[in-house]
């Protein structure tokens, strides 16, 4: 079985195709929003996604880090938070660009 992963625009998603070439419908990973993610898939087909949503709170940048598993044959877990919420503030905004010639 081969996985597809990806992160839609509100959710991280995944699709798992048979060895017959046909895709499954695709299910979410968590009712987080969507950040990035990884996957391993091991030789006996046992996959683990990672993915880490990062939110915006004011000027504050809020990460989290999740998994999910799915053994061969399976389906995912419910997603499963690693990391707590780690905090830090966002880089101001750089200084506007001058118009024309200096």
């Amino acid at each position: 079985m081969r996985d597809a992963l990806a992160s839609a625009p509100t959710q991280n998603v995944a699709a798992t195709r048979s060895a017959a070439g046909t895709w499954g419908t695709a299910v979410a990973l968590s009712t987080v929003p969507a950040g990035r993610l990884d996957v391993a898939i091991d030789g006996a087909g046992d996959a683990i996604a990672v993915f880490g949503p990062t939110h915006l709170v004011g000027s504050t940048i809020i990460n989290s880090v999740y998994f999910s598993k799915r053994p061969a044959g399976g389906t995912w877990s419910a997603a499963t938070i690693l990391s707590a919420p780690v905090t830090q503030p966002a880089a101001p905004a750089p200084p506007p660009m001058p118009l024309g010639p200096s």
